[in-house]
């Protein structure tokens, strides 16, 4: 049974993963950088949960229950009491560029990357990638520079250089911190109500499909209207509590919010 849980839970992680992965691959960000910040995020939560009388958390329990090491733990939370910025590694493409751009054997007498022939023991790109990139094939890497439009392929069947590193896409700052928030306030209902079967809070979905194509931008149009209008109304009340209630009391009340949002698949 308790197999069958763990079974359920990682298949749930699977499927809500797969569209933050999407956006961490669109911004440069690696497998490594996101599982040291799994690593990080899995030490904190249960340190949250350990903390002894002396508001320490237990490091050799924190490790039992992550799996990590004693040293890992402490590494993990000494960079949070600290407050160290993470570094993020730098995205393999991007380690490519930079060599092109900095290694003697790959640039000009002036310092700029020379054209280079795609196959070749030393000088070439394949040499280039083998450095800089490990294991990746120079085929799978010149695609990739050419997609991102970092590279072109001259008319004599050399490479040329174009930019520097691989451009990030421009996504609004503040979308990409919604989605952590109000991803965040999803799961956590979840979680609750898996924890608490007798005390659910309100959680409710219709899906209908398919639809006809055609008919989509009015609905949608519809929802939002319907949905705002019912947002202000929940605002209102949270805003505006009956009299008799305390705001001093609620000042040190729980977080209480609603979120409506429309899911379209295809």
């Amino acid at each position: 049974m308790a197999s069958s849980i763990r079974d359920s839970a990682i298949a749930a992680c699977e499927r809500l993963l797969s569209p933050l992965i999407a956006i961490l691959l669109r911004l440069g960000i690696s497998a490594a950088d996101f599982n040291e910040l799994t690593k990080e995020v899995f030490v904190r939560t249960a340190a949250r949960q350990m903390i002894r009388g002396n508001g320490k958390p237990n490091r050799s329990r924190v490790a039992i229950v992550t799996g990590l090491t004693r040293s890992e733990v402490a590494h993990v939370l000494d960079r949070v009491r600290n407050v160290r910025r993470r570094e993020l590694r730098p995205h393999r493409a991007d380690r490519v560029l930079k060599g092109w751009f900095s290694d003697p054997d790959f640039v000009t007498s002036v310092g700029r990357p020379r054209a280079l022939t795609i196959k070749g023991r030393r000088g070439s790109f394949q040499d280039l990638v083998k450095r800089y990139s490990g294991d990746i094939p120079a085929r799978a890497m010149l695609d990739e520079l050419i997609a991102s439009s970092t590279v072109r392929v001259l008319a004599n069947g050399t490479v040329h250089a174009v930019a520097r590193r691989t451009v990030t896409p421009k996504l609004d700052h503040r979308e990409l911190a919604a989605v952590g928030t109000r991803v965040r306030d999803l799961l956590g209902t979840l979680a609750h109500n898996t924890e608490h079967p007798k005390a659910k809070l309100f959680v409710s979905s219709t899906v209908n499909r398919p639809i006809d194509e055609r008919l989509v931008s009015t609905l949608l149009s519809r929802i939002e209207a319907r949905g705002l209008s019912f947002i202000q109304g929940v605002d209102d009340q949270l805003s505006n509590p009956p009299r008799g209630y305390s705001r001093r009391r609620a000042a040190r009340g729980p977080r209480l919010g609603v979120t409506v949002f429309v899911h379209k698949e295809p």
